[in-house]
């Protein structure tokens, strides 16, 4: 399988980006002679990029790690601001809990010096890496799925590197994890623990076509390449993605260079539950989904059928316009014991979850002398119970008391072209034209697949029209519905 990774070879020409980091890895991909100069110029950049954040941390490294990755031989000028970068990162950074900002810390250590540093990543019994796993910030602590990719990348490479067998398996156990959030067809359920405000479809697409590409050739792994061309044709979609496509020139090189990797790795598993994150996967032969009781801001759940994604599903305070208010928030701890209270079943054909989660507060809260605000648990509780059997799934929600100034819905984002409202009217995407009404049966198409999704009680409903793109999951509808009543069931059927 030589030459592998090299998928981002035939495009990059389209790699696009005024800013000197763009410029560099646009000369450096395509073997220009000015990307020396223009590396200094995006170093010094570097230096300026604020660490207030979690998030402003990893843009950090993923600047600096691109910017190692592209340097060739000792250069003074350079030298001198990467200096600098190192020891920015390494004094200004957030907490070792933090797993991806620990793994880039290590990566970039290894690229600038060519030494180790002694790397343990704390993941749970199946695979998936917490954000976070110390008590720093509670509402980190689930997977994302974007940065258990990029962290199963670095330890991939690292493992390769070093011919480390235990770091080449914690990146397979993490590919396992990453697989089990694609559907029947290969395509990614792309709002499962993912922040609204988080959410970019291209390049986690980007990412797991890159680590599928590389695991299936680690551990030769048939079903995990055929999800991988599925996404590579997403991936085809957009441009590059800039630092994946340096990750991909960096493997390439490896593979090329005929660079052994430890084969003595258990390669890895596809699991369709973990109690751990109170997590569920199904897969029937047309219709999927995930899951989770854990998460903080986040849906609890994705369900897809054929082309017709429910990319996210969950509780969501008025407005409706404003994330902040939406998902649920209950942190996991890493242990089963943490969402023992919470029912799993699976079998070959059917498979339930059920249980209590938490409601997201109403108002996000923000941190003092930070640019940056974070969830926190609400009052309210939430009962569910999803069931899938063959290729239809019915779910059940009870809400644990009535908040009377911040009421609560019960909504679902929807990727279609259209939505059928049954007697009533016909919804198109981007447009001014919306409904509200009798809950009612609603029929949302795209081509010629389509899911309907069959209220089964008394009440109202609302059908919004959205932009699709990277807002709200790439969903092109909200459909809303009010829980009015305290501990009355409200129940849908999805076929």
């Amino acid at each position: 399988m030589s030459g592998l990774v090299s998928f981002f070879r035939d495009r990059q020409e389209v790699v696009s980006g005024g800013d000197n980091l763009s410029q560099a890895i646009n000369a450096f991909l395509n073997g220009k002679e000015d990307g020396e100069s223009l590396l200094i110029l995006a170093a010094n950049d570097c230096l300026t990029l604020p660490l207030d954040t979690p998030e402003d941390i990893l843009y950090f490294y993923r600047c600096l790690t691109s910017i190692l990755f592209m340097r060739k031989e000792e250069n003074p000028r350079l030298d001198n601001v990467l200096d600098e970068l190192v020891l920015k990162g390494e004094t200004k950074g957030f907490w070792k809990g933090f797993q991806l900002e620990e793994g880039y810390r290590v990566l970039a250590h290894f690229l600038y010096t060519g030494k180790k540093k002694d790397f343990t990543v704390k993941h749970l019994e199946k695979g998936a890496v917490l954000q976070e796993n110390g008590m720093h910030v509670l509402d980190r602590h689930f997977p994302n799925p974007r940065e258990n990719g990029e962290l199963a990348l670095i330890c991939l490479y690292l493992g390769w590197k070093w011919f480390d067998e235990d770091l080449m398996q914690v990146g397979l156990n993490l590919a396992g994890f990453c697989l089990s959030l694609c559907d029947h067809e290969g395509k990614l359920f792309q709002g499962l623990w993912l922040r609204e405000s988080e959410y970019r479809s291209s390049g986690l697409t980007q990412i797991f076509s890159l680590l599928f590409s590389l695991a299936s050739h680690v551990a030769l792994s048939s079903k995990i390449q055929v999800v991988a061309e599925t996404l590579l044709e997403e991936k085809e979609k957009s441009p590059p993605h800039l630092m994946i496509a340096l990750f991909a020139k960096a493997f390439d090189h490896l593979i090329e260079s005929e660079i052994p990797f430890p084969k003595g790795h258990d390669g890895y598993t596809l699991y369709d539950h973990d109690q751990s994150l109170g997590f569920l996967r199904y897969e029937g032969d047309t219709l999927s989904f995930v899951c989770s009781a854990s998460g903080a801001n986040t849906g609890l759940g994705v369900l897809h059928k054929k082309g017709v994604y429910i990319t996210s599903f969950g509780p969501h305070y008025a407005p409706l316009a404003d994330s902040s208010g939406y998902g649920i928030f209950r942190p996991s701890n890493g242990s089963r014991d943490g969402f023992k209270d919470i029912e799993i079943e699976t079998g070959s054909d059917k498979a339930r979850i059920k249980g209590w989660t938490r409601v997201v507060a109403p108002v996000a809260t923000h941190v003092a002398n930070q640019s940056y605000s974070i969830a926190q648990a609400g009052k309210q509780w939430l009962f569910f119970d999803l069931q899938g059997m063959e290729d239809s799934a019915s779910l059940l929600v009870r809400q644990s008391v009535v908040d009377q100034e911040n009421p609560l819905y019960f909504v679902f984002f929807i990727s279609a072209d259209r939505a059928i409202i049954e007697g009533e009217a016909e919804i198109l995407p981007k447009g001014i034209e919306r409904f509200q009404g009798r809950a009612n049966k609603i029929l949302f198409r795209k081509n010629a697949d389509e899911i309907k999704i069959s209220p089964q009680f008394e009440g109202e409903m609302a059908v919004i029209p959205l932009a699709g793109s990277d807002h709200f999951w790439s969903a092109d509808f909200l459909l809303a519905f009010p829980l009015t009543e305290k501990m009355s069931a409200y129940q849908w059927n999805i076929e």
